[in-house]
């Protein structure tokens, strides 16, 4: 195959997919930020305060941290161990997702959103096993 042919079956960037990886290259990286400066500002202002009212009977901060996945599942694993095993959960999962992301059609605004606040989130929680061992 000539490089002609190869050139006339490759598809030329669409104004999605570019606007489709800079999402990915923007709001990502901002999400995980804001997601690091809440957990800082509720680790110095929530710590060992136990439960905060907001809005009685509505909304409520309570402060913790989970060495472990959901429901502290692993929580009780040796520490070093612990925290190699979930970082690299964590980037598997993160391939996961920007594979799914990547594949998600245009027509598919609210999975491909759903999918960045996913991402977002894992790597808010990647960056405090990785600092800490637990996420705040």
């Amino acid at each position: 195959m000539s490089v002609a042919e190869t050139a006339e079956r490759s598809p030329e960037p669409t104004a999605d997919a570019a606007r489709r990886w800079l999402s990915l290259g923007v709001f990502v990286p901002l999400a995980v930020i804001v997601d690091q400066i809440t957990k800082q500002i509720a680790d110095a202002n929530l710590a060992h305060r136990g439960l905060v009212v907001v809005v009685d009977g509505l909304f409520m901060l309570d402060y913790s941290r989970n060495p472990g996945a959901f429901f502290s599942l692993g929580a009780d694993m040796e520490p070093t161990v612990r925290r190699i095993f979930f970082v690299l959960a964590t980037v598997a999962a993160a391939a996961l997702i920007t594979h799914l992301y990547r594949r998600a059609d245009e027509a598919q605004r609210a999975l491909r959103w759903a999918l960045l606040f996913l991402l977002a989130g894992a790597l808010g929680n990647l960056v405090d096993r990785a600092l800490y061992g637990e996420v705040i």
